[in-house]
C-alpha cells in the first residue's frame, strides 16, 4: 500500500470525527496554517528557491517553472486565501431550505460534511 493510499485511509477515518468539530475549531486550526506560513515564509522561499534551481538545470520548461516559483507577494496571497476561509460562514449543518408539505411533514435540506477530498499539485502551490 502506497503512502498516499494510507494517508487517505487515516483522512477517510478522521473525517467523521471532523464532521462534528465546532467552527471555533476548525478556525483555531487553519489560524495555525497561517501562522505557520508566516513563521516558516523565509524558509519556505529558500527551499524554493533550491526547487526552482533544480528544476532549471533539468531542463524544465520556464512556464512551469514560473508557476512553481513562490515570492513574498504569492505567499501572501497564500496567507489571504486561508484568512477568507476563516471569515467565511461555516456550511455544515446549516438549513438551507425548510418547507412543510400538504400532509404536514417539514422537509429541511441542510448542507453536510462531503468527506475527504483529495488534490494532488503538480504545479502552481499557491493556487488552490
Amino acid at each position: 500500500m502506497s503512502v498516499l493510499t494510507e494517508k487517505c485511509i487515516k483522512l477517510k477515518e478522521a473525517s467523521r470525527l471532523l464532521s462534528t468539530v465546532p467552527t471555533k475549531f476548525k478556525n483555531d486550526a487553519l489560524n495555525l496554517v497561517v501562522e505557520s506560513l508566516k513563521k516558516n515564509s523565509s524558509y519556505i522561499l529558500s527551499e524554493n528557491e533550491k526547487d526552482i534551481r533544480i528544476a532549471e538545470e533539468d531542463g524544465t520548461k520556464s512556464s512551469l517553472i514560473d508557476r512553481l516559483a513562490l515570492n513574498e507577494s504569492r505567499m501572501q496571497g497564500m496567507i489571504d486565501g486561508v484568512n477568507t476561509i476563516i471569515d467565511l460562514k461555516d456550511p455544515i449543518w446549516r438549513s438551507n431550505d425548510v418547507w412543510t408539505t400538504e400532509t404536514g411533514l417539514t422537509i429541511s435540506r441542510m448542507t453536510v460534511p462531503l468527506g475527504v477530498v483529495g488534490i494532488i499539485y503538480e504545479s502552481r502551490p499557491n493556487v488552490t
